[in-house]
């Protein structure tokens, strides 16, 4: 490559840090730019034929819906709950469990979420965290931030092991003669394999993925709390610290004993059972006043307008009865993935667009095994459970819909402009595709420190495409050869591939733009990225570093 190309190859991440992160334009704003100046380049220089770009628009936007489904559902259960007086309810719980703010972030964000992660991926958690602390009176940003930074470790798995099973697995080039006398050398077959990355990962995550409750605890009151302090969150330490290892310790054994699949749902279950019962009994809790440095928001205000309108009605809402909605959103999550039947066939009632514009691109809308489904059908279960009127719930999804516009300019022009950054390798041409390009050119610069450069083509992948298990595909053949070259142990790599994938979903547009709109952020998405960076950058670095001092040792 020569400069020229290097530019148009790194311009979908440039684009988005100088417009969105640096110059501070709102995602509406920046992410038609982004495409436009992406879509200019790649025609110009990187001679991808213009049938192919206007595909990959196209392309775009259909997975543009996709996305928007799930998103609609997720502002609709939000509303559907708060003009019900659901929430209000949830929140007095969550007060009875802890006051403390700082033990709220860690079981909502922390515990609940990773716990979604493992059974739904898809951006879910974060989308359904972050509404949840808002309802507990976090201001909109700080729900926003925390929510995303939370969703990173379980995500190393996802979805019953997605990124493991599909993303590693169809990344990996099974007809490498290299990549099959690894195997025939080390006696194991691609599972095996799979299992040695899923325990490696799991070990060096008990020294970073450990110390992400802490994170969250930190962001609040040092970032949004009143007094800008490091002190009130350092004093949480010990739970926080407690509340990584309950998960990270249950995971590796998962991973060790029972499989790749079930880590993240397993030991996020793990979590959340214990963590509650430990913050009911004030284990390792700070003496003092609970820590509540949030006035009561508008949003708080709402809710508990409400709930007072429930009660004048004479129709209020048991704990158990307001928090059905959520329990049902998780088992019937768990039961599509994990019911293998039952799975099949929601997956085999799809929307598809093959080859578009004969180019060979194609696109498949499972969409009844879509999460957004599953949040449509607890509205409906939600509405007669709850006995909400029918003018609340035109209120709901008027606000709902009301929402979706500035989503949906964000979405489709940043997704258009990662399907042209992903279709850019056409067969035949004279360069390969910009993230294989970018990722070729880091192995031969870092080749002999490979370990630190590892989990940063992990987060690269997953900050462009907004998945995981989308840049373990891409890339997890490339860390598997430039391992081999340089003497490292591929599966140390791989794991370190799948941990910067995980920590990348922190700071990937279509995560921050999705859990925006839930919220009602929307136009801060740089301030998120910006804030969201930090702990994206300690789990990489860290993770290097560690993967580098393993190295040394099995060398």
């Amino acid at each position: 490559m020569n400069f020229l190309e290097l530019i148009t190859a790194a311009m979908p991440i440039l684009s988005v840090l100088i417009f969105l992160v640096i110059l501070r334009m709102p995602a509406t704003v920046a992410m038609p730019l982004s495409f436009a100046v992406t879509a200019v380049l790649a025609y110009f220089v990187w001679d991808m034929p213009l049938i192919n770009l206007t595909a990959s628009a196209v392309e775009g936007v259909f997975v543009t819906l996709t996305v928007l489904f799930i998103i609609f559902g997720a502002i609709l259960l939000l509303n559907t709950l708060t003009h019900g007086g659901a929430l209000a309810v949830i929140r007095e719980g969550f007060m009875n469990i802890s006051e403390d703010m700082r033990v709220q972030v860690i079981i909502v964000a922390w515990c609940f979420g990773g716990f979604i992660e493992g059974a739904a991926g898809f951006g879910t958690p974060a989308a359904i965290a972050a509404p949840l602390l808002l309802a507990l009176g976090f201001p909109p940003l700080a729900a926003v931030v925390v929510a995303l930074i939370a969703d990173s470790t379980p995500v190393a798995f996802g979805a019953v092991g997605t990124t493991f099973n599909v993303g590693i697995r169809q990344g990996l080039d099974e007809t490498s003669p290299v990549f099959m006398n690894y195997l025939t050398e080390q006696g194991m077959d691609i599972s095996g394999f799979l299992q040695a990355i899923a325990m490696r990962l799991t070990q060096i995550d008990i020294f970073i993925g450990t110390f992400i409750p802490l994170i969250l605890v930190l962001m609040i009151t040092r970032v949004f709390g009143k007094n800008k302090s490091f002190k009130e969150g350092f004093q949480m330490a010990p739970f926080a610290i407690f509340a990584g290892l309950t998960y990270t310790i249950p995971a590796a054994l998962v991973a060790t004993f029972v499989g790749y699949e079930f880590p993240s749902l397993l030991g996020a279950l793990v979590s959340l059972i214990v963590v509650v019962l430990a913050a009911q009994k004030g284990f390792l809790m700070p003496k003092g006043e609970p820590w509540c440095k949030f006035g009561p928001s508008e949003y708080v205000k709402k809710e508990i307008r409400a709930e007072e309108e429930q009660e004048a009605s004479g129709h209020t809402l048991t704990l158990a009865k307001a928090w059905v909605p959520y329990i049902l959103i998780a088992v019937l999550l768990v039961l599509t993935r994990v019911i293998k039947p039952l799975q099949r066939w929601l997956q085999g009632i799809s929307i598809s667009w093959s080859d578009i514009l004969g180019t060979g691109i194609s696109q498949n809308w499972q969409i009844l095994y879509s999460p957004g489904f599953i949040f449509l059908l607890v509205v409906a279960i939600t509405v007669v459970l709850h006995e909400i009127p029918r003018n609340k719930m035109k209120r709901a999804f008027s606000e709902a819909a009301g929402s979706m516009v500035g989503t949906a300019i964000a979405l489709a022009f940043s997704t258009a402009m990662v399907r042209i950054f992903l279709n850019s390798g056409i067969e035949g041409a004279a360069l390969q595709s910009m993230p294989t390009e970018l990722a070729e050119l880091a192995s031969n610069v870092f080749g002999g420190a490979w370990p630190i450069a590892a989990p940063f083509i992990g987060t690269l992948g997953a900050f462009v495409s907004g998945s995981a298990t989308f840049s373990n595909m891409m890339f997890s053949s490339l860390q598997f050869d430039v391992a081999s070259v340089n003497g490292f142990a591929p599966d140390l790599i791989i794991a370190l591939q799948a941990i910067g994938s995980a920590a990348g979903n922190m700071i990937c547009v279509s995560n921050v733009v999705a859990v925006s709109a839930v919220v009602g952020v929307l136009g801060k998405e740089g301030q998120i990225i910006r804030l969201a960076l930090i702990p994206n950058l300690f789990y990489v670095i860290l993770s290097g570093i560690i993967a580098m001092l393993i190295a040394m040792v099995i060398i």
